[in-house]
């Protein structure tokens, strides 16, 4: 968490370094703050993925999990997906002298206390109620990583646990439901050392339309930096390009919904 919380002021600083650079001056000979972001997206996929591989891989012989070691690490590379997309948001949004605050917020705010672990919102609530459960999917990165991680050890133990059970067991509940994790995935409930990625699919939905949000925010913004005519001046095939983006944007957050819920 603190390493990706210190890569969203990484990011910012060599984002906010272009914008406000006299770089923008040259923008018709043929430079684009478009591709830099794509670019700059791109890269942090394989950049900060292997680090955060590196760091699952130390955790992984540290603590000596139940679960494969393809599930644990891969859970670490989601969570990175989705906070460097938080971060890549917060670049375009939040101004360089108070990104520091913004982001120590958000990772205690929307991180800690929306991923189903403490008071006020618990795996309970995020099961009961629709509206927590989106908010704090959409918020919240650590929503999945933390019960990722839980229910991957979990569902590895033997049925005496009481964690999990077999098709011959008669009782209709787990402790897994006790404490309220993986409610809407009745196969988590059956032995398996092979991993949960309930939330795989959701963070990255999630994470690919924050990216395609901050893509949206940089046609619209810094225009005058960029030396750009009014957004309503552009063509007929520039407008279309917009509306494309927001086409593909609405269809993600409805999609990210959809999978929350």
């Amino acid at each position: 968490m603190v390493k990706c919380g210190r890569h969203h002021e990484c990011i910012h600083a060599c984002m906010s370094a272009h914008i406000y650079n006299p770089v923008f001056r040259e923008v018709d000979s043929g430079l684009s703050v478009t591709a830099y972001f794509i670019a700059t997206g791109i890269m942090s996929v394989f950049e900060d993925g292997s680090q955060m591989i590196i760091v699952g891989t130390l955790s992984y012989w540290l603590r000596a999990p139940l679960q494969s070691y393809f599930s644990y690490v891969s859970n670490f590379f989601m969570l990175q997906w989705g906070m460097i997309s938080w971060g890549h948001l917060l670049t375009v949004l939040i101004p360089p002298d108070n990104l520091t605050i913004i982001n120590a917020t958000m990772l205690v705010c929307a991180g800690l206390l929306c991923c189903g672990i403490s008071k006020p919102v618990t795996m309970e609530g995020l099961y009961n109620s629709k509206v927590v459960a989106i908010f704090a999917g959409l918020m919240s990165p650590m929503r999945y990583f933390v019960e990722t991680l839980v229910v991957s050890d979990l569902r590895c133990l033997p049925e005496q646990y009481g964690f999990t059970k077999s098709n011959s067991t008669k009782i209709p509940d787990t402790a897994l439901d006790v404490l309220h994790f993986a409610m809407d995935d009745e196969s988590a409930r059956y032995r398996s050392c092979d991993g949960w990625y309930y939330g795989a699919l959701r963070l990255f939905v999630i994470g690919l339309m924050l990216r395609v949000l901050t893509l949206l925010f940089i046609q619209v913004t810094y225009r005058r930096q960029k030396l750009q005519c009014r957004l309503m001046d552009r063509n007929k095939w520039a407008l279309l390009s917009r509306g494309l983006l927001i086409a593909i944007f609405a269809s993600l957050l409805y999609t990210s919904i959809l999978l929350i819920v």
